[in-house]
């Protein structure tokens, strides 16, 4: 026996010898050895390993042949048991199993496998042919390169055939029977003719056929070489086409068609133009709305385009409605229409058109039920009546709130304009018509005859608007009656206003100009003359008044100085300048180019060619330079004394003086007398009129005057030279 040992070495075990115990323990001990020995006894039926074993087992039911692993008795031994499996089972050939096969785990198919009634429980993957000549149920997940059945193929769980599945013959390419209470799952190429052709001649279904969910660029159905064009599967309850890799529409989880669109949010919605031949009929609301310049379904204001909601054509754009045609005709812009019949515009210039019988624009206004405001301002409108145009106006008011309109102005049927007035029959209004030679009359509408002083209407102009509607004109003319009007009385006088620079707006114009009743002109007063005019003192140009001709001014400059005078300019165009004459309460002169050649002095000599006396006659002659010469002046006296009032020139000379102390009282106060200068250089005087309380007299060359009144008095005297 390979591996055995003999242990008794010096032969004591053998005949005719005494064996003892030990030698036969220590030789069993060596045979058992050899036999738990991992190499020898092959039973090969080779000297030293054995015959061949051919049957196992305590009752040798399992038999051993050259070829052939067996039983002595059929269907009585098992190979392993539930608790305790073999681990690994392989076959190089063929399997019958008469009975039940049971595959708790995965089985790997290396050849081909033919069933006769087989039940599988879990996966089987096979790399070669399943033939099942019977009816196996396949229970468990099943997967297999090539699967032939001849019979019936029940799948309770899920088959998954691989590429190249064959389900009925080639020949006949008809499936006898395909029964899935779950799912079948064919993940290859499925023939019904050939394995090559990959086609169902006919593929028909009474129960459920499920396909993988497919993407657009591969979609679960498709047809043979275009495999990006089908259907599939995106999410849960929602079915979509693809046209070349690209989703093309879909039907969703709501029912929603989307064309274009992966979310449809109405029942058809189409991203994208829509061209129809025929006629389209729509039971339901019916909305067509836009994204940018596309034109696609909506149901509500957050799109563009126009919808049916039900009563009303809405028109929207960009998030907000723009108009409304209701069940009653009546359509509104940018607002629901009210009920009446009319059309109602609003937008973001509060701008409203209605009309029924009465047309209407409006500013900060709309209609519901009654005009109201937009926003809290103030509002206006224009109306349309008939023939008669209306102008209303309302202060600011709350948004929301019924608007209470004033009339401001009227155009009636016989073009009359009434400015703040209804029509003739209001009282204190203008009416603006026709006036004399087809021009513009404004007359005051009142109920009673206008009194003296009462404005009859007025044009003023303002350089802008104002919070205040009602603020001061900038400038103004204005009619004001002059007499208390009746029958025969009518005078009037027109006032003209304006503002001087700096001047705020909302102040009141001054009044600066007015022709009264008579036809007098007043410049800064009320006239007394044909023209009056009042300026300020002084010989700034502000002050002058200019009388103009085409080649010279004569101004006038009413100054106060000293002297309280009066400055004439004529203006010289030769020179291009202005040249004065001077009027002064204590001296007035005369000048010519500039030049003083004449003075009338407080004294009252009229100097020419110089601008003062010495003061004594002897010196006059030669002052005053000619024969005819005058002066004058005054001289304080006591009763009863004589005064000198001048001295007379030593040269030949006659003057006519008048002495008086009361102009009034001639008789007693007031005489003329000639003084005479004779060649030979004595002074004579001769009395014309005498007066009974003052006489005049010669002392040398010194003209005096004595006045007996009983008091001190002021005499005045004034000389005229008439010779020398």
């Amino acid at each position: 026996m390979a591996g055995y040992t003999r242990v008794d070495t010096i032969n004591n075990i053998a005949d005719g010898n005494v064996i003892n115990a030990a030698d036969l323990d220590g030789e069993f001990d060596g045979v058992q050895s050899a036999f738990n020995a991992s190499t020898g006894h092959n039973h090969d039926g080779t000297a030293g390993e054995g015959a061949p074993i051919l049957a196992l087992g305590p009752t040798q039911n399992v038999t051993i042949s050259a070829s052939v692993l067996g039983v002595a008795t059929t269907n009585t031994v098992d190979l392993g048991t539930s608790s305790l499996k073999f681990k690994d089972f392989y076959l190089a050939g063929n399997a019958s199993i008469g009975g039940t096969l049971g595959v708790t785990g995965a089985t790997t198919l290396s050849a081909a496998l033919t069933y006769g009634g087989v039940t599988l429980s879990n996966a089987v993957t096979g790399t070669g042919n399943m033939v099942l000549s019977a009816s196996p149920t396949l229970t468990g997940t099943a997967g297999f390169a090539n699967i032939t059945a001849s019979g019936t193929l029940n799948v309770t769980g899920v088959a998954t055939l691989g590429n190249g599945a064959i389900l009925g013959t080639p020949a006949s390419g008809t499936v006898t029977n395909l029964t899935g209470t779950a799912s079948i799952n064919i993940n290859g190429t499925v023939g019904a003719t050939t394995a090559t052709t990959g086609a169902f001649t006919t593929l028909s279904a009474t129960g459920v056929t499920t396909v993988q969910a497919g993407t657009a660029a591969l979609p679960a159905i498709t047809t043979t070489g275009d495999t990006n064009t089908g259907i599939f599967f995106p999410a849960a309850d929602t079915i979509a086409f693809s046209e070349g890799g690209v989703e093309a529409a879909r039907i969703d989880s709501s029912g929603n068609v989307g064309i274009g669109t992966a979310s449809p949010s109405t029942k058809l919605d189409v991203a994208g133009n829509i061209f129809a031949t025929g006629f389209g009929r729509f039971a339901g609301s019916l909305g067509f709305f836009g994204k940018a310049s596309d034109l696609v379904s909506g149901g509500s204001a957050s799109d563009t385009g126009l919808r049916y909601d039900g009563n009303n054509l809405v028109f929207s754009y960009s998030n907000t409605e723009r108009m409304r045609l209701d069940s009653s005709g009546n359509l509104g812009l940018g607002v629901t229409p009210s009920t009446s019949t009319i059309v109602q515009f609003e937008g973001g210039s509060n701008f409203i058109l209605t009309g029924r019988g009465n047309v209407y624009l409006g500013n900060n206004v709309t209609f519901n039920s009654s005009f109201k405001y937009i926003a809290t301002a103030t509002a206006a409108q224009y109306n349309i009546s008939g023939a008669e145009h209306r102008w209303n106006i309302a202060p600011s008011g709350t948004a929301g709130n019924a608007i209470t309109f004033t009339q401001a102005m009227t155009l009636n049927s016989s073009g009359n304009l009434y400015l703040g007035a209804i029509s003739s029959a209001l009282a204190n209004e203008n009416i603006l018509t026709g006036g004399q030679g087809g021009g513009i009359q404004l007359i005051r509408n009142v109920s009673a005859a206008p009194t003296s002083g009462q404005s009859l209407g007025s044009y003023a102009w303002k350089g802008a608007d104002s919070a205040n509607s009602n603020a001061a004109a900038e400038a103004m003319i204005e009619a004001v009656a002059a007499e208390n009007f009746s029958g025969i009385a009518a005078g009037t006088n027109m006032l003209f206003y304006t503002k001087a620079i700096g001047t705020g707006p909302g102040s009141s114009p001054s009044e600066r100009m007015r022709i009264d009743s008579s036809g007098n002109v007043g410049i800064g007063n009320t006239p007394t003359a044909k023209l009056d005019v009042t300026t300020g003192d002084g010989t700034a140009t502000a002050n002058a008044v200019y009388f103009r001709g085409t080649t010279g001014v004569f101004a006038i400059y009413p100054f106060f100085d000293a002297n309280n005078g009066v400055l004439i300019n004529s203006y010289n165009a030769a020179i291009s300048a202005y040249k004065p004459m001077v009027f002064q309460a204590s001296n007035w002169g005369w000048n010519v180019n500039g030049t003083r050649k004449m003075d009338l002095d407080s004294s009252g000599n009229l100097l020419v060619g110089t601008t003062s006396t010495s003061g004594s006659v002897s010196n006059l002659a030669s002052v005053l330079g000619g024969t005819f010469k005058s002066f004058a002046g005054s001289v304080a006296t006591t009763s009863g004394t004589a005064a000198t009032l001048f001295t007379a020139p030593t040269a030949f000379s006659s003057y006519l003086i008048t002495v008086w102390i009361n102009a009034d009282d001639v008789a007693n106060y007031q005489l003329v007398a000639i003084v005479s200068t004779q060649p030979g250089g004595s002074v004579k005087i001769t009395t014309i009129v005498s007066a009974s309380l003052l006489a005049v007299s010669v002392s040398g060359y010194n003209v005096q005057a004595t006045q007996t009144s009983g008091a001190a008095a002021t005499v005045n005297y004034h000389a005229i030279r008439i010779a020398g």
